[in-house]
This record gives C-alpha cells, sequence and structure tokens, in this order.
C-alpha cells in the first residue's frame, strides 16, 4: 500500500472530522436554530415580490429575501388544472414573527390564497443566525 504524504494525511484528518462533526446534533450553537424560520412565498411577478420583500424589510420583519422569477406553478383551482408563471421568494425570518409577516404578505399579496409556508430551521451556520436575529431584533 502506497505511503500518504503529510498533505494527503492532514486532508483524511480533515475528512474525519467533518464525518464526526456531522453526527453532532444543531443544538451545539449558542443561537438555538429552532428560533428561526425560512418563510417560501409565491407572488405571480417580480414586481409583486419586491413591493412584499421592501415592506418586510422596512419592518424588520425578514432578514434578508431570495428572489427567483420564472418558475412554474402546476395546481388545480376552482376544479380547472392549471398553470401559471410566478416568482419564489424565500425570507429569512424568526419564529416569533411569523404572524406579523403572514399578516403583512397577506395585505399586500394579490392571490386570493397565496402561498406563504413557514418553514422550521434545523440548523445553521451560527454567525449567520445571529445576524438574523440582530436584523429583525429591532421591528417596526
Amino acid at each position: 500500500m502506497p505511503r500518504l504524504s503529510d498533505r494527503e494525511c492532514r486532508l483524511q484528518q480533515l475528512g474525519n472530522a467533518v464525518i464526526e462533526d456531522a453526527n453532532l446534533t444543531p443544538a451545539v450553537m449558542d443561537v438555538e436554530s429552532d428560533q428561526f424560520l425560512l418563510v417560501y412565498v409565491t407572488t405571480p411577478d417580480l414586481d409583486t415580490a419586491e413591493t412584499i420583500i421592501k415592506d418586510l424589510l422596512e419592518r424588520r420583519l425578514v432578514a434578508c429575501a431570495n428572489v427567483f422569477p420564472g418558475s412554474q406553478s402546476h395546481y388545480v383551482w376552482n376544479g380547472q388544472l392549471r398553470k401559471e408563471n410566478e416568482t419564489l421568494v424565500f425570507l429569512k425570518s424568526m419564529r416569533r414573527l411569523f404572524p406579523k409577516l403572514k399578516e403583512t404578505i397577506l395585505a399586500l399579496h394579490p392571490y386570493e390564497t397565496p402561498c406563504i409556508l413557514g418553514l422550521p430551521v434545523n440548523g445553521g451556520h451560527e454567525s449567520f443566525l445571529s445576524w438574523i436575529s440582530k436584523s429583525t431584533s429591532e421591528t417596526v
């Protein structure tokens, strides 16, 4: 069997450490990840998404938004098979803010029944989670 170089040994050790770390629970963080929420929203277009995002950011109900224009949604509505172009939005926020966040989206959204899903965060990069918390700490 060929002998590993020092670099290869370090890489192998690092790989083993990563595997060991992956077996740890995400609760080994100062910031408890279960406080955080990823909110998934669909909108009919980019303008609607940007209007909603601007309001949520100004109220500090979200720390960040990712926008994905050009997606397609397929669904049944009032007994009719539908296919629509939509814009997807992912919002980073806190669980405690979800009621106000949802209320704000509903007030600005043109759909009769908009898709608003609050998805729990089960782990994350500690400094990013801290940033979300700080960015939403002083809501208006």
